[in-house]
C-alpha cells in the first residue's frame, strides 16, 4: 500500500500539559481553533522550517493518506476497473476515497521509521479506523482539526494553471465541530456514511490535494473527460499490426496492469467507428492522440471486440456476438456503426445494437475484462486493401 504525504506543517507549543481535566478540555478546544486558524493562513508562519505540535510528550511528525483515488459513481451494475484517467457523462458524480488517514506521532527524543509500523514510541492514529477519537492511546489525547481543499482541479488540463477548489474538507462541515471525535464513517474513509462526492463541471486535471501547497502535489490525480448529454466526441488511438491465426489485423486495447490507463463510465457507449491513415499527433492541451489534420479514412471489412482476448480469434467463445461488419452506406468514414451493428457480410444481415465502451463490454460479468479491438481489411468483402506496413488510427465516437 502506498502512503502519500499530506501534512508536514506543525503548530509550535506546549499543548495542554499538566492541567486539570476541565482546563485540559478548554485548552484542547483552544488549540483546535488555533490549528484551524493556522491551516487557513490566519497565523504567521516562518521561513526557517516547520514548527512542532506536541501532545503527551509526542511530536506530530506527519499526516499521510493511504491509497487515495478517484472513483466515478456509475448508476448501473457495472463496477469500473480502476484507471488513471476517466471519461464520464456530464452530471455524473465522482467520489474521492482513501483507505487510511494516519496521524503519526513520535515520542520526543526518539527517531521513528513509520514505514515499519507503530511501536510504543511511534504511534499511528488512523482517523479511518479509530472508534474512540482522542481517547485512543495512539491519538495522544488530541484531535487535530484537519481542513483543506481536498479536491482541486486545474481546468483544461493546464498543469501551470491555478488550482481551483472543488471540495473543501473540514471537520466543521455538515454540523461537525472541532471537538467532535473523528470517525471511520467520515467522508473519504472506506466505511464512510456519506462519500466525499463532487459533480465535475469542467474537464481538467483533478487532484486529491495536499494541504498548504496550492495543489502542486497530490495524493492522487486523474484527468477527467466529460461528454455532454446527447452529444458525441472522438477518442482516438494508434492501432498496431498483428498477424492472428494467419490473418492481418490492426489491433488496440487499453494499457495498464493494476490500473488501466483510462476507463469509461457505463453511461457512455461507442456508436460509430472510423479508421484513419497515419500516426497520432499529441493534442497540445491534454496529450491525447489526434489524427493528423486532413488524414484520409479507410474502409475495413469488419471489427471484432473481444473481452479477455488471448491471442486467437479462431474458436473464440461468443465471437458471433462480438463482431460488426462494414456498412457500405457509411458517411464521413464511419463504416462501422455499433448502434446498428451488421452482424454478417450478407446483403441484408441482422441488425443488432451493441453496447460497449472502448475498454469493456456492457456485461456485469465481463466489465473487468478489457476489450481488444481487431480490425480486418478483407478486400473480398469490400474493404480497401491495406499493406502491413501502413499506420492506422482508430476513432471511437463516444455517445453521451
Amino acid at each position: 500500500m502506498s502512503l502519500t504525504r499530506v501534512y508536514s506543517n506543525y503548530f509550535s507549543g506546549d499543548v495542554c500539559q499538566k492541567t486539570s481535566r476541565q482546563s485540559a478540555t478548554l485548552c484542547r478546544a483552544v488549540v483546535a481553533c488555533l490549528i484551524v486558524l493556522f491551516m487557513t493562513g490566519c497565523l504567521p508562519t516562518t521561513s526557517d522550517g516547520p514548527g512542532v505540535l506536541v501532545s503527551q510528550d509526542h511530536l506530530l511528525k506527519d499526516i499521510v493518506m493511504g491509497n487515495a483515488r478517484f472513483v466515478p459513481q456509475t448508476q448501473s451494475q457495472i463496477v469500473l476497473t480502476p484507471a488513471h484517467d476517466y471519461w464520464i457523462k456530464s452530471g455524473e458524480a465522482v467520489a474521492a476515497h482513501w483507505d487510511t488517514l494516519e496521524y503519526r506521532w513520535e515520542k520526543l527524543g526518539s527517531e521513528c521509521n513509520f514505514d515499519n509500523g507503530p511501536s510504543n514510541d511511534c504511534l499511528i492514529c488512523d482517523y479511518c479506523q479509530i472508534t474512540n477519537g482522542w481517547e485512543e492511546p495512539s491519538c495522544v489525547g488530541l484531535t487535530v482539526c484537519l481542513g483543506w481543499d481536498a479536491v482541486v482541479v486545474q481546468e483544461n488540463f493546464d498543469s501551470s494553471a491555478p488550482a481551483k477548489q472543488v471540495y473543501h474538507y473540514a471537520f466543521t462541515e455538515g454540523g461537525w465541530a472541532c471537538e467532535n471525535k473523528p470517525e471511520p464513517s467520515d467522508p473519504g474513509c472506506p466505511n464512510a456514511d456519506r462519500p466525499l462526492l463532487f459533480f465535475p463541471t469542467d474537464e481538467g486535471l483533478y487532484r486529491i490535494a495536499e494541504p498548504y501547497n496550492g495543489g502542486k502535489e497530490a495524493a492522487a490525480e486523474t484527468k477527467l473527460f466529460i461528454v455532454d448529454d446527447g452529444t458525441s466526441r472522438i477518442a482516438a488511438y494508434q492501432l498496431n499490426h498483428e498477424v492472428v491465426d494467419g490473418t492481418n489485423y490492426w489491433t488496440w486495447s487499453v494499457g495498464g496492469t493494476d490500473k488501466w490507463f483510462e476507463n469509461f463510465s457505463s453511461e457512455l457507449n461507442v456508436t460509430g467507428i472510423r479508421i484513419r491513415k497515419g500516426e497520432c499527433v499529441n493534442d497540445p492541451k491534454n496529450g491525447r492522440c489526434l489524427a493528423p489534420l486532413g488524414s484520409a479514412w479507410t474502409k475495413p471489412s469488419r471489427i471484432l471486440f473481444l473481452p479477455g482476448y488471448s491471442g486467437t480469434v479462431s474458436g473464440y467463445g461468443g465471437e458471433s456476438d462480438l463482431v460488426c461488419h462494414d456498412d457500405p452506406s457509411g458517411t464521413e468514414g464511419f463504416y462501422i456503426d455499433l448502434s446498428a451493428c451488421r452482424t454478417s457480410n450478407d446483403a441484408s444481415p441482422p441488425i443488432v445494437p451493441k453496447f460497449v465502451t472502448p475498454t469493456y463490454q456492457f456485461n456485469p460479468n465481463r466489465s473487468n475484462e478489457r476489450i481488444t479491438w481487431l480490425v480486418e481489411f478483407n478486400a473480398n468483402e469490400g474493404a480497401e486493401p491495406i499493406t502491413p506496413g501502413e499506420n492506422l488510427i482508430i476513432e471511437f465516437l463516444i455517445q453521451g
